[in-house]
């Protein structure tokens, strides 16, 4: 799997992981630490592996700052989130306010930045930052969580 198709099933992920606790099917704590989870460890794997990679391109460099800044505001919306008691309104509320941040996030990656990094990286530089992400995450994954 190259680097776009990895981080557009993480992309899927999340939109399952936020049903399942609007949709009441689990038990919110532990759905809210996957979810914890998978979006700190999907913005690492942008951060570190695939927006350096774009960030020194004219056609993607402004692109990538506001997508660091995106990342920066969901981190913020986790962070409030985790401190929050689950049972209240005002966690809903803000579990709300992520979700939409994160949308907002994924529809401008899959529309705008994705279509430009497969022209400007090539299939090859992707299929080796897929590989990198996908170690990356299976050594995260191996170590205890701090959610």
């Amino acid at each position: 799997m190259n680097a776009i198709e990895i981080l557009t099933k993480d992309h899927r992920k999340v939109d399952e992981l936020f049903a399942q606790i609007e949709g009441g099917q689990g038990n919110t704590a532990d759905l809210f630490k996957q979810l914890y989870m998978e979006l700190n460890l999907h913005a690492e794997a942008e951060e570190q592996l695939f927006y350096p990679k774009l960030e020194l391109k004219g056609e993607t460099s402004s692109q990538v700052g506001h997508s660091y800044k995106e990342h920066q505001e969901v981190k913020n919306l986790l962070s409030e989130l985790s401190t929050m008691n689950q049972t209240e309104q005002a966690w809903t509320s803000k579990l709300l306010q992520l979700k939409q941040s994160v949308q907002h996030h994924v529809q401008e990656e899959e529309n705008e930045l994705f279509p430009k990094a497969q022209q400007i990286l090539g299939a090859d530089q992707l299929s080796t930052i897929g590989e990198n992400i996908k170690a990356m995450k299976q050594k995260r994954q191996k170590q205890p969580s701090a959610a």
